[in-house]
């Protein structure tokens, strides 16, 4: 995912730019634990998100609860396809011809695999949101304790 590429750029924040870093990129001792913190936050946010992601399994449903498609959090895979037997007879008994029921039951899963991916997207979205809450929030809170806000003049005022 794109946030464990996160806490590597950020480990070259103070090298290269003379920010949170440790006494090499010409900050005290503070600047590297405010860093530690910082990482260690990165890594709270993104376990948050992975934790929330594992815990839901979106689900698209279409033709009335006809066809129930269901994927893992990672969207990654489809996990389950489910027909209704009683409403797949009923279509089945109203169709025209075999090639009217194939085609009507491929347009019906392609529609619920196309509202679980649109309901995994909303779940993705929102967890990556509350991951990005809480690394910031890790951020500030590294950056208060160091007493540095960053500008490179000490003291937060």
């Amino acid at each position: 995912m794109a946030w464990q590429g996160l806490g590597k750029a950020l480990g070259g924040l103070g090298a290269g730019m003379g920010g949170l870093g440790g006494k090499a990129a010409g900050g005290g001792a503070g600047r590297g634990v405010a860093l530690a913190a910082l990482q260690a936050s990165v890594a709270k946010g993104t376990e948050a998100m992975t934790k929330a992601l594992d815990a839901e399994a979106p689900e698209g449903v279409a033709g009335g609860g006809l066809v129930r498609v269901r994927l893992d959090g990672h969207m990654s895979k489809c996990t389950r396809v489910t027909l209704d037997p009683e409403l797949l007879a009923q279509v089945l008994a109203r169709s025209s011809s075999p090639a009217s029921s194939r085609a009507l039951l491929e347009d019906t899963i392609r529609a619920a695999v196309t509202e679980a991916l649109v309901r995994g997207r909303e779940v993705a979205e929102r967890a990556q949101a509350e991951s990005v809450r809480i690394a910031m929030t890790g951020a500030m809170d590294a950056i208060r304790k160091s007493g540095d806000d960053g500008s490179g003049g000490g003291k937060m005022s």
